[in-house]
């Protein structure tokens, strides 16, 4: 279904990628405050202590928030305690104050049991309702179960699929309940609509029940059994004042468009809970917690002013990759929390903090942007611009950096700073996998596995296994990577080792778009329809590529099977769509495909393809307002997900010439140098040893982004 905050999208989650998040020193320090004799408490660390707040009503207006996480649902037979949703409001109350600019006084948190649904509908109404005016920014934060509930719409035009998606308070299913105390999306959008702030923001971190789960080894699910009882009757606490109407009444039309919401991921999808090896610095008794969260508080710690919720939705998007597509609907190109005016200077938000060892800085970034223990850092006045000095990343976890400055500038603790990347150091990659007891010993030579024997450990991304007389490499998920049989093909190790090195390669290459590594240049991508011109009826039929509904922008969607299966000659090529790149001034372009659907079947470049510039007519590669880059899809017979499968086309843009052939070529091996600038190169080769290397900021001005297309399979008539 569709939510018009009406419609919470939220799906049912399955296996985790562990990310690595290295522990933070936990040296003491006191943070510099506005004021500066106002001194922090002696610690960084979270605990739910400081998340109580019994206050009757906000202590300001300019921003309000309520956060309900519930990790230990009431015992119940059909659905199981979570890991993560407590973790994920500590997470989310600690971004919203420390990067978001959120008072903790006005931050309401309801955790587990306190979370009843009576709880969260007086909350709503007292903490965001009645406090709140026209220019108030409003938040609701939701991390738990999610579920359905059946529609109670008569006429025939409420959801599609005769389900209401709803969120389970604390108290939903207990004593017989079979859905009529869910919080249903019909009721959560009378809240928003009741509210009188222009700036709602609704993030739903739950599941609902539209995915199967994949493979054997899962984490707990957000997604509950549906309801059977469609709630028809509001309970007694339920506001007088605040209507509530079916998605079939002719008022919903009519309804401002106050709000935004970002949700877990599209219908056909599965949604994750994130484990990490290490805990954070800032939470070190949590490990688990949900993706679109995770992700999102990442997100929102590297947001400048002016950038809009579609720009957030997209980052976030972006740095969870191919197991789920945030979704956003309502008002997306509203900027976040109302920032306006100059972005000021770009780079990673930094503050000053004093500790024993002397004045300190905080960067709000981490491994996901690069910003890892021994980077080099320019520090910038946010205002002017104006180089300050450098200073060298001290430790690191996934969402924030300490550093010390190279030369103290005695620097007024109230400037506001940005931090630029000056030398990265980068890390050989490798292939956390469990591998079954029997294949230990005959892998431990290959230098790209890192080799689990525990299963039940959680923290690896592939499975290597033995089916009868073949070795078989797939992904947690499920997707089959690599396939021997060990009578005919003997010293299959050889072929393995290869695999992997080109699967790290793939890795990086899909992840290369993140955010936060450069931004000075200006390039965007999308689908567009070809012309009549442009199609070869002999040869070509139109894709028919459409933006994928409440989906971020940059990921479309493409039902091939009429087009392909029934159109399409034998013989002839497959269907045909234009993606149009934009670029700000006159730079170098390429545009690589990467498939999800990679196998590795030789000593090849596994699911990577450069589809632009031709080798011949590599002079194309220079664009100075916009290219026709024309993109061919067609089925693969080797797709083994029950999903759709997505093609990411990386788009990048150089402002010197590059060998985009030379560097992608098939015959890359461990080591080779391409022929792309500083960290580009080092970004995309594999090293041949496991080292970690101090790598400078390419003097080329460079910048990647990416656009998903989600390719389903051939269907049966």
């Amino acid at each position: 279904m569709s939510l018009a905050v009406a419609a919470i999208a939220m799906t049912a989650c399955g296996d985790s990628k562990p990310v690595e998040s290295p522990t933070v020193a936990t040296e003491q320090h006191t943070e510099i405050t506005t004021d500066p004799v106002e001194r922090a408490p002696e610690t960084d660390t979270l605990d739910l202590s400081k998340l109580k707040n019994d206050r009757a009503k906000p202590r300001g207006r300019d921003k309000i928030a309520l956060l309900v996480g519930i990790a230990n649902y009431p015992p119940h037979e059909e659905f199981a305690p979570l890991e993560g949703p407590v973790h994920d409001i500590l997470l989310a109350h600690h971004t919203l104050v420390n990067s978001c600019g959120f008072d903790p006084a006005d931050i309401r948190t309801l955790l587990d049991e306190r979370a009843t649904l009576q709880a969260i509908v007086d909350s709503f109404q007292q903490w965001l309702i009645e406090p709140a005016n026209r220019d108030t920014q409003v938040v609701f934060w939701f991390c738990g179960h999610g579920s359905q509930v059946p529609d109670a719409s008569e006429s025939g035009r409420g959801e599609s699929d005769q389900m209401d998606e709803s969120l389970l308070a604390y108290d939903s299913r207990i004593d017989g309940r079979q859905g009529e105390y869910d919080l249903i999306d019909d009721e959560l959008q009378a809240l928003v609509a009741a509210c009188p702030s222009e700036f709602v923001t609704v993030i739903t971190d739950a599941c609902h029940s539209g995915s199967a789960l994949r493979g054997a080894d899962r984490l707990p699910s957000r997604f509950v059994v549906a309801g059977t009882t469609a709630v028809r009757k509001l309970p007694e606490f339920w506001p007088a004042n605040i209507p509530v109407t079916e998605d079939d009444a002719s008022s919903r039309a009519d309804a401002r468009p106050n709000w935004v919401h970002i949700a877990a991921a599209l219908d056909h999808e599965t949604a994750f809970e994130l484990p990490l090896k290490k805990p954070l610095a800032i939470l070190p008794d949590a490990n688990t917690f949900g993706l679109l969260t995770w992700s999102l508080t990442n997100a929102l710690r590297l947001v400048r002013q002016g950038e809009t919720y579609g720009d957030l939705a997209a980052r976030a998007r972006l740095m969870i990759g191919t197991r789920q597509t945030v979704s956003i609907e309502g008002n997306a190109e509203r900027t976040v929390f109302g920032s306006r005016g100059d972005a000021g200077e770009s780079g990673f938000p930094t503050r000053q903090y004093r500790s024993k060892a002397g004045t300190l800085l905080a960067i709000d970034a981490g491994d996901l942007c690069l910003v890892s223990t021994g980077t080099k850092l320019t520090v910038h006045d946010r205002a002017s611009g104006e180089k300050i000095g450098t200073a060298t990343v001290q430790n690191a976890d996934a969402v924030r950096a300490r550093a010390t400055w190279d030369s103290d500038p005695k620097l007024d603790p109230r400037v506001p700073l940005v931090s630029r990347i000056d030398a990265y150091q980068v890390e050989t990659p490798r292939l956390m996998t469990f591998v079954i007891p029997e294949l230990v010993e005959r892998v431990g030579s290959i230098e790209w596995l890192d080799t689990i024997t525990d299963r039940a450990a959680g923290t690896y991304d592939y499975v290597l296994e033995r089916i009868a007389d073949t070795v078989v490499l797939r992904t947690r998920e499920g997707h089959v990577l690599f396939v021997r049989r060990t009578d005919s093909v003997p010293d299959w190790t050889k072929d393995l080792e290869q695999c992997a090195l080109s699967e790290l390669r793939f890795r990086r290459l899909w992840e290369l778009a993140t955010p936060g590594q450069d931004g000075d240049l200006t390039i965007d991508a999308a689908f567009v329809r070809p012309d009549s011109d442009e199609l070869d009826e002999a040869h070509h039929v139109d894709a028919r590529i459409v933006p994928t509904p409440s989906a971020a922008r940059g990921h479309y969607s493409c039902e091939l099977a009429k087009t392909y299966t029934e159109n399409t000659a034998p013989g002839s090529k497959p269907p045909l769509t234009i993606l149009d790149v934009v670029v700000g001034e006159r730079v170098a372009v390429a545009v690589l495909s990467l498939s999800e659907a990679r196998r590795f079947e030789d000593a090849g470049m596994m699911g990577i393809d450069v589809i632009h510039p031709h080798p011949d007519t590599p002079g194309d590669k220079w664009i100075e307002d916009h290219r026709r880059v024309p993109v061919e899809l067609g089925l693969s017979e080797t797709w083994d997900l029950e999903r759709p499968v997505v093609e990411r086309y990386l788009i990048l843009a150089i402002d010197r010439d590059f060998d985009v052939h030379g560097s992608f070529s098939s015959g890359l091996r461990s080591g080779d140098a391409t022929k792309l600038p500083g960290i580009l190169d080092e970004l995309v080769r594999v090293p041949r040893t496991r080292s970690t290397r101090s790598v400078p900021r390419a003097k080329a001005r460079w910048r990647a982004c990416a656009v998903d297309v989600a390719i389903r399979k051939t269907r049966t008539k």
